[in-house]
């Protein structure tokens, strides 16, 4: 009979045991994904105009829109909500219209447009979602629109036809 008693005091003790194992790692690992995605479509039609995927509900992994023509029209990435990679438009001729990178839902480095026949018309530098060092904005035809320089969140050059800081000054104020 204490044999048995024993047994059951042990086979207790290691199932307590294991319980407090198994909690202890399923608290300490992450959340397992839980991803949906969303398709929709042209009214009236088959066609696919967005897909949208999603993690917990928050915006995560390839977004895309496509026009009618079934090209693509936008593709951004998210990761948990948060904008990450490069966002990038097209035109519907197939010609990139904008390419702005993010970081930590932020833009972050060198941000590009063109307009559709492919001319450059806006180069602009960000860090950490400000404006910072050069910046220049083209009109369709190549001439300057715009071409200033961002220090410290002030503007140096010519920002459309005035300019921000005579540029006479010393950038060191």
């Amino acid at each position: 009979m204490a044999a048995v008693f024993l047994a059951r005091q042990v086979l207790l003790a290691v199932s307590i045991t294991g319980f407090l194992l198994c909690s202890c790692r399923i608290h300490d690992q992450k959340e397992p994904p839980h991803l949906e995605s969303k398709v929709i479509y042209f009214p009236g039609t088959n066609d696919t105009m967005e897909i949208t995927s999603f993690n917990h509900g928050k915006e995560h992994g390839r977004w895309v829109k496509y026009y009618t023509s079934h090209k693509i029209r936008e593709e951004r990435f998210f990761e948990n909500g948060i904008k990450v990679d490069t966002l990038r438009v097209w035109w519907e001729n197939g010609n990139l219209q904008a390419s702005y990178p993010f970081m930590n839902g932020e833009y972050h480095g060198e941000c590009v447009e063109w307009n559709e026949s492919g001319v450059k018309i806006r180069k602009m530098h960000y860090k950490n979602g400000y404006e910072e060092g050069l910046q220049q904005q083209w009109y369709d035809n190549g001439s300057i629109r715009s071409n200033y320089i961002v220090i410290n969140g002030r503007r140096f050059g010519l920002l459309g036809t005035k300019n921000c800081v005579n540029v006479s000054k010393s950038l060191e104020n």
